[in-house]
């Protein structure tokens, strides 16, 4: 340092710039110098004033090493005294006493008796079987659950549930030869099987039983299941699916001669030949005869293709 004594603001200022020097990442070794009262170029001419505050950095050597500090001295520790104590409790207000502050011992409740032993009674292991088999109480057979029923869109399968196992487990699948329990009238063709013990599905060959037909389905009395329980009465029930409908009629104009064709489109496949027969033809008052047109009349005429 050179000149006199700098005011407490140069030193202020100095201490300013210097933190300001050393974060901006000015090169080290480099000489910082602040200046009150003078102009930059004064400074930059090397003029030495009064009011002058230098600084010179320069690396470390890394051989200097901070000292440690002394070790504090633990706190002391001195037990309070009993009157010490009693003196800070004293001072305390009293706290006030509760009814419940001072209760009875709580006694557990009574445990309960210790069992009484009984008779003992030797059977032997395993048990005699020369005497009579138990009596087993046996609930007539029942049907308890039916599918199709009534008047339905469509009918997939017709199945019957009933109250009590009718076939052993091994014979799942299939009748095993057995005619099945159940009367089907008319009787499409399709299989009879067992789904479980205790019920019988019929599936109709093809996607679904035909159309525009009633059925009548019976489960005779008398049938027996394989517990011995027996059907007392017999179960009678029918289902229906649906006739055909006429989605759209048109009639075609002939190209030629007088005979005219009549287009009919149903809901579901219909013979031809059943259907004839409910067809009638009215014009001017009269009915007219009429015939199913020939495969040759059909993919000859260009109006039905």
């Amino acid at each position: 340092m050179r000149g006199s004594k700098p005011s407490t603001w140069a030193g202020l200022a100095g201490l300013l710039l210097l933190a300001l020097w050393l974060d901006s990442g000015i090169s080290e070794g480099r000489v910082a110098m602040l200046e009150r009262g003078m102009e930059s170029d004064s400074v930059a001419a090397g003029t030495a004033q009064a009011d002058e505050l230098w600084f010179v950095l320069s690396d470390s050597d890394g051989s200097g090493e901070a000292e440690a500090a002394a070790p504090l001295a633990p706190a002391r520790i001195e037990p309070i005294t009993t009157d010490a104590l009693k003196h800070l409790l004293d001072r305390l207000p009293t706290l006030p006493e509760g009814a419940t502050d001072v209760q009875e011992f709580a006694f557990p409740t009574d445990s309960p008796p210790a069992p009484r032993t009984g008779a003992k009674i030797t059977e032997a292991f395993p048990p005699s079987t020369d005497g009579p088999a138990p009596e087993v109480r046996r609930e007539p057979v029942r049907v308890m659950r039916v599918a199709p029923e009534g008047e339905v869109p469509l009918a997939w399968e017709l199945r019957v549930t009933f109250s009590d196992p009718m076939i052993q487990v091994s014979s799942i699948g299939t009748l095993a030869g057995v005619t099945a329990p159940v009367e089907l009238t008319p009787q499409p063709t399709g299989r009879w099987q067992w789904e479980g013990t205790r019920s019988l599905v019929f599936t109709p060959e093809g996607e679904r039983f035909p159309m525009a037909t009633e059925y009548r389905a019976e489960v005779p009395d008398g049938i027996a299941s394989v517990t011995g329980a027996v059907l007392e009465s017999g179960y009678i029930w029918s289902f229906t699916t649906p006739p055909p409908v006429v989605r759209r009629a048109e009639m075609t104009p002939p190209r030629s001669g007088v005979e005219p064709f009549f287009f009919l489109e149903f809901d579901q496949a219909v013979e031809p030949a059943a259907v004839l027969p409910t067809v009638r033809v009215m014009a001017e008052r009269k009915e007219w005869p009429i015939r199913l047109a020939t495969l040759e009349e059909v993919e000859g005429s260009a109006d039905l293709q």
